[in-house]
């Protein structure tokens, strides 16, 4: 995780490029295939969106594309918000944050003091209001950086793709 010198100088340098005033990191959850079936009885929470088994990633990068924290492991079908808020980033915000910082998130997570997700329309909205569409379209550049930082981390390290794992019961 970055010190607080950094953090001041990612926000700065964020604030120039984007315009958004105290945002240190971005924050989104990818889905890790396995190859395999899970040996356990809870396997079908492992069934991912996608139709594979999956487990669940959560991944904070900053501007720049590096990754400074993740927490992986969780079944593919837990959504982004429950594996974020077992996140140490989450749990212990306040030795992560300074006053005024945040982390930017697509709209699956839940506003916090620290986290500031894009908007979502409502099941009964056509569009959103226009400062909300404005918002969501100056928080686009961003959100593609966290997605191209997982495609970056999966290509660089192409096990990620397929892990050849197969979860059992056994703790071994």
């Amino acid at each position: 995780w970055p010190s607080i010198e950094e953090q001041n100088h990612i926000a700065n340098e964020i604030k120039e490029d984007l315009i958004i005033k105290g945002c240190i990191e971005f924050g989104d959850g990818t889905l890790i295939p396995l190859a395999f079936k899970p040996s356990q009885k809870d396997y079908t929470n492992f069934n991912g969106r996608k139709g594979k088994y999956t487990i669940t990633m959560f991944i904070i990068c900053d501007h720049r594309q590096r990754i400074c924290y993740y927490h992986a492991g969780w079944p593919g079908n837990v959504h982004n918000e429950q594996v974020f808020s077992y996140c140490k980033v989450c749990i212990k915000a306040e030795d992560h944050f300074s006053t005024g910082q945040y982390i930017l998130t697509d709209s699956a997570l839940t506003p916090r003091n620290f986290v500031i997700p894009q908007y979502k329309k409502a099941q009964d909205q056509t569009r959103l209001p226009s400062n909300q569409e404005r918002f969501n379209s100056i928080c686009a550049k961003p959100c593609v950086a966290v997605e191209h930082c997982v495609g970056m981390l999966k290509s660089r390290f192409p096990f990620l793709c397929d892990i050849w794992l197969r979860l059992t019961e056994k703790k071994k």
